[in-house]
């Protein structure tokens, strides 16, 4: 007869259900391991009972206080067994229904930030994204990388228009110098699909000539850069960024 096979509620593997959790992700199969745990139980219930007897006289005195003494101590094994047993299944139900919440969320978030990229409406979709992403791990967004590029641009626009008033400092010019390697990494991220990377080319060009003219000022400082974006998937380092800034004040 075919063995029973059950579908896991976190990651979707089939498995046999007779295994005490997903071979796949790790995730308790409850069923199985309450079985496992009363098995357990059961057989010290059966040593119990399968304990030697012998005559009155044998079971007498010393003997029979230390077979009772056994029998206590068995069974506060058995009853802090069932207890820490209760405590783990609550918790790993909790923790189950937790990350069913958390998927169902992410997914109500995707939708909405589907709509906003189908409509055009990327404000809309940034905005959104920037609330939705402090409550729900959402980076695994399809357009993500749009979304970064794009509030990137904004945050660069905000310091152009605040250094007309004022000279930036060294962090601002380090969030600036980041956010215009943020824009320029576009292009090397493999998974930002080609309708976001052409979009953020079209507009690209203000950030990319300001990152050359006042950060990347050489053409091997250009390649070097160009090369760490490329083999990090187009992410820049902050740090990488103040230390060019440090080079730049001796």
């Amino acid at each position: 007869m075919a063995r029973k096979k059950i579908i896991c509620p976190n990651c979707g593997g089939e498995y046999d259900a007779s295994l005490t959790c997903c071979p796949y992700c790790g995730t308790q199969n409850d069923e199985a391991a309450e079985k496992e745990y009363l098995g357990r139980i059961g057989k010290i219930n059966r040593n119990l009972r399968n304990l030697p007897k012998g005559s009155g006289e044998q079971l007498a005195g010393s003997a029979a206080r230390g077979v009772r003494r056994a029998v206590l101590i068995i069974a506060l094994i058995v009853g802090t067994v069932l207890l820490a047993f209760g405590i783990w299944r609550a918790y790993s139900k909790n923790e189950v229904n937790k990350h069913k919440s958390d998927y169902t969320a992410v997914q109500e978030c995707y939708k909405q930030l589907d709509a906003y990229y189908e409509a055009g409406d990327y404000d809309a979709m940034c905005a959104y994204y920037q609330e939705a992403s402090e409550d729900h791990d959402i980076y695994h967004w399809k357009h993500a990388r749009l979304c970064y590029a794009l509030d990137a641009m904004q945050e660069v626009d905000e310091y152009w228009q605040q250094e007309k008033e004022a000279p930036l400092d060294a962090n601002d010019l380090a969030e600036v110098m980041y956010c215009e390697l943020e824009i320029a990494g576009v292009q090397y991220d493999s998974d930002a699909p080609d309708q976001d990377v052409a979009y953020v080319d079209e507009r690209k060009d203000a950030y990319i000539d300001d990152l050359n003219t006042r950060f990347l000022t050489t053409p091997e400082l250009q390649k070097q850069f160009a090369d760490d974006l490329k083999e990090y998937g187009g992410v820049p380092s902050y740090e990488q960024c103040q230390k060019r800034l440090k080079e730049m004040q001796k």
